[in-house]
């Protein structure tokens, strides 16, 4: 197994700014920048929605490809 880093999701915060990485395993034949897109989107709009702080970066880090 490949280790991430932080495994899953990692969150940095600077004043009322936000920092997020996310780990994740593409399944094979799927567009891994569509997942990636969409990905970074949905995170931004929910954590920005919930939490009310501006979330500057989120960034999809693929560490597999599942078959």
């Amino acid at each position: 197994k490949k280790d991430a880093g932080g495994r899953g999701v990692k969150v940095t915060t600077s004043g009322n700014r936000i920092y997020i990485d996310v780990y994740v395993v593409i399944k094979y034949g799927v567009s891994i920048n569509a997942v990636a897109e969409s990905l970074k989107e949905s995170v931004k709009y929910r954590v920005e929605k919930f939490t009310g702080m501006i979330v500057d970066t989120v960034n999809v880090n693929v560490i597999g490809v599942k078959l």
